[in-house]
């Protein structure tokens, strides 16, 4: 989940040494030694076998309730349920893989799937009086990247949209094909020329303070109290695994909007 509330009063920078596990601080890019290295893929690979022990029977306890009669309301919770879990089992996945150093495959998909797949989730969580909605064109260009990522970091913003809205507002998830053109000043100059898919979320909240717009990606800033300071930071990290970009566009007293671009296919 993503630890920025724009509505927050407190911010604070750490000290990453004190706060966070070394694996989280290699995964930035600081240093570790081989020995600590080594223990840590030892005990990352210990916790996604016993992980993996857990969510075995929830899955086969979420089969024997789906082949009950129940109503369509519980089938349909039982589904995001079931599709959450799995969700988590990829997590373990990704925790194992990165363990033992290995690259996650990436496969051909069309993001509209995870777009409502997100949003459906978002709206069983919500309050009430908070919408989501999402626009998806019927020609959206595929993408070729890992789901489990793509899906993590666009449920790290709807949550933060979310927790800045204070749960009441609306949320949009939107999807467009577009040109990138590098001479061309209003695109992303990190981005190179060619084709992408742009996914926003946006949120009617309060939007950014104008002190804060050039931290949010910080590694370790947070406007939380609790708050780790590493939702945006490895969203981002996540983003540009993929071969894209995620950068904040609009923020103003009617909202704000995230922008996640990733290459098509």
């Amino acid at each position: 989940m993503l630890n920025l509330l724009a509505t927050s009063s407190t911010t604070e920078d750490r000290d990453p040494d004190q706060v966070h596990p070394p694996c989280v601080l290699e995964s930035l890019g600081v240093p570790l030694r081989p020995a600590r290295m080594e223990a840590l893929g030892t005990l990352s690979c210990s916790i996604a076998h016993d992980l993996n022990n857990v969510l075995t029977p929830i899955l086969l306890g979420l089969d024997t309730l789906q082949q009950e009669d129940i109503s369509r309301r519980a089938r349909l919770a039982l589904a995001i349920i079931e599709s959450n879990t799995r969700r988590a089992a990829d997590l373990v996945d990704q925790i194992t893989a990165f363990a033992l150093g290995a690259e996650r495959p990436r496969v051909l998909m069309n993001a509209g799937n995870i777009i409502r797949e997100v949003a459906r989730t978002a709206r069983m969580s919500a309050r009430k009086g908070l919408s989501v909605s999402t626009r998806i064109p019927a020609g959206l260009w595929r993408v070729k990247g890992d789901p489990g990522q793509i899906h993590r970091v666009l449920t790290n913003l709807a949550t933060n949209a979310c927790e800045a809205m204070g749960g009441k507002g609306d949320l949009r998830i939107t999807a467009e094909n577009i040109r990138i053109e590098a001479s061309r000043e209003s695109d992303p100059p990190s981005l190179g020329s060619g084709d992408y898919v742009r996914i926003s979320v946006s949120d009617s909240g309060p939007g950014i303070p104008l002190d804060l717009r050039d931290r949010i990606f910080a590694p370790f800033f947070t406007t939380k109290a609790t708050g780790t300071g590493l939702g945006l930071t490895t969203s981002a990290k996540m983003a540009a695994s993929q071969g894209g970009l995620l950068t904040l566009g609009r923020t103003d007293h009617a909202g704000s909007d995230f922008h996640l671009f990733l290459p098509a296919a």
